[in-house]
């Protein structure tokens, strides 16, 4: 015994094993005006890519329970730097690295909204509000002998994980069969959105989960 863990991305290479790498957004709010993956597909070792027009349905594109209100491809327009677009395969992580920087993507720059102060102002808010109160606060602050008043900022913060996010999909040969190995703490959300995405039944897909190199929310 060892105690060495495997994870995801530790799986001995498959035959005929692809990789997939994220065509990813450069701009913050944009309309996606064409798309040209040609010089990606000349690449010796690329084999194909996927987007949106890949998906078995509009409904099929769409996660991000309770409101499935997000997209796993972008829809003809971009809100946020870095969303997803469209998905490289090769035959190398770094050649569909490299391919998915040579895909030429001709955006039409819209307004974005960049700070608080911005979102505050254009009252670009999320529908859903919730609130917790108690005591007097309004009253409390009347009767101090001092108040403060100020502006305190903090940067993003994020986990330092063990892994990043990983996914091996096996296909299998009969019925749209697939087994997914996957990083994640949500198996049978995994199983369900592969389920619409494949468009086969739910228990056509077997998800298994090796270990965990990241959690907490992350």
């Amino acid at each position: 015994t060892t105690g060495e863990a495997q994870y995801t991305d530790d799986i001995p290479p498959m035959a005929n094993e692809l990789h997939g790498c994220w065509v990813l957004s450069t701009k913050a709010h944009a309309r996606i005006r064409s798309i040209d993956y040609s010089k990606a597909l000349d690449m010796p070792g690329v084999v194909d890519y996927i987007d949106r027009n890949d998906m078995p349905s509009a409904e099929a594109n769409k996660f991000g329970p309770p409101n499935f209100d997000e997209v796993f491809f972008a829809e003809g327009e971009v809100h946020t730097a870095g969303q997803a677009i469209a998905m490289i395969l090769a035959t190398s992580a770094n050649r569909a690295q490299e391919a998915a920087r040579a895909v030429k993507i001709d955006y039409e720059e819209l307004p974005a909204i960049l700070t608080m102060e911005e979102a505050i102002e254009k009252e670009s808010f999320h529908p859903v509000y919730r609130e917790i109160k108690k005591g007097d606060t309004e009253g409390a602050f009347r009767d101090c002998d001092h108040v403060f008043t100020g502006t305190a900022r903090m940067g993003g913060q994020e986990h330092f994980y063990l892994e990043t996010n990983a996914c091996l999909a096996v296909p299998k040969r009969e019925d749209g069969e697939m087994e997914l190995f996957a990083s994640t703490q949500n198996a049978n959300e995994t199983q369900t959105f592969a389920a619409r995405v494949c468009d086969v039944p739910a228990n056509r897909i077997n998800v298994r989960v090796k270990r965990l190199g990241g959690g907490f929310g992350g």
